[in-house]
């Protein structure tokens, strides 16, 4: 009968168990080298692993370390392959390269016969693997990294008062959790200043944009108007321009006859912005025009009323 027994996480929903939350855990083994052992523990009541491959593959590992179970994100299985496939490889090929030559052997001199020669040769290399990889001292050479590796993390932290994450699992080996979540609120306050000084600085730019772009249409639209006062070809090129954050691009004639609050209905909207290519103005009147011609697509004749509205009302506010 395995030992089961209420056990706390380090870990809770991916976040730190900072309220203490304990979980059913099995225990299913001790291992050792003869300088450092560690309890494996995993989860009571359904697997973990939906398609798992063998008996082993169904939970995830968790060391005991100093009253938590860290998690090994990997299972019984995982962690034999993990401890013994390079050492099968060089035991049976002498290296990875070995191992190659020795299957393209297998294929060139069985021919037809290689899925069995090569189904046997796999099968003596996963015994050889499960052999290897189950050994103790293989189990602790892999974990003790796995959380040497976290230690490193979390000290860089430590060092840096926060500016990078600190490592739960590092703080957890050291027996430093308390210190590690006032280096978490540390580090969260950093990420959000950094993320107030990135907005800021998006923030400035898109206002400098905006003034490069309006300065630019301010420029255009000038030009614009003073055709119309002093009479010459107007072309019915799209403007950009900026309100806010928001971007607007449409013909200058249309523009115009929005700031200066002429009624257009929509249908003529819709033909000054995709046929009218430009118009003449003289002797305070809108001349002639050209327009891009389809087929059946006749000249708008309410445009001429609209633009002789505009004209008037831009020689108005000159007079003013």
């Amino acid at each position: 009968m395995p030992e089961v027994k209420l056990m706390t996480p380090l870990f809770d929903g991916g976040m730190y168990n900072r309220t203490g939350r304990r979980m059913r855990a099995v225990f299913i083994k001790e291992v050792a080298d003869g300088t450092t052992t560690y309890r494996l523990w995993r989860k009571d009541g359904k697997p973990e692993i939906e398609y798992p491959r063998c008996d082993n593959d169904r939970y995830i590992l968790h060391v005991e370390v100093n009253s938590y179970l860290i998690p090994l994100r990997m299972t019984e299985f995982q962690m034999i392959d993990n401890c013994g496939y390079l050492p099968a490889v060089n035991e049976l090929y002498g290296s990875k390269e070995g191992r190659a030559a020795f299957f393209d052997e297998l294929r060139e001199r069985d021919g037809w016969n290689q899925p069995t020669s090569v189904s046997e040769a796999m099968k003596r290399e996963e015994e050889v693997v499960t052999r290897l990889g189950s050994q103790p001292e293989r189990w602790v050479a892999s974990i003790s990294k796995q959380l040497a590796s976290h230690v490193k993390f979390y000290l860089q932290s430590e060092k840096n008062g926060g500016l990078t994450h600190p490592d739960y699992v590092g703080a957890c080996v050291l027996n430093k959790l308390d210190e590690c979540m006032k280096l978490s609120e540390a580090h969260q306050e950093y990420i959000q200043k950094e993320k107030e000084k990135i907005a800021a600085e998006e923030a400035e730019k898109r206002r400098r944009e905006a003034e490069e772009i309006n300065a630019k249409a301010k420029q255009e639209i000038e030009a614009a108007v003073k055709i119309i006062r002093e009479g010459g070809r107007l072309n019915n090129d799209r403007i950009d321009y900026r309100v806010g954050d928001v971007g607007h691009n449409e013909p200058i004639v249309l523009l115009l006859m929005r700031r200066y609050k002429v009624g257009v209905p929509l249908r003529t909207q819709g033909w000054i912005c995709s046929k009218l290519a430009n118009v003449t103005i003289k002797d305070g009147r809108c001349d002639g025009l050209q327009y891009y011609k389809a087929k059946g697509a006749a000249c708008s004749q309410r445009f001429f009323d609209c633009m002789n509205e505009l004209v008037q009302k831009v020689i108005q506010e000159e007079a003013k």
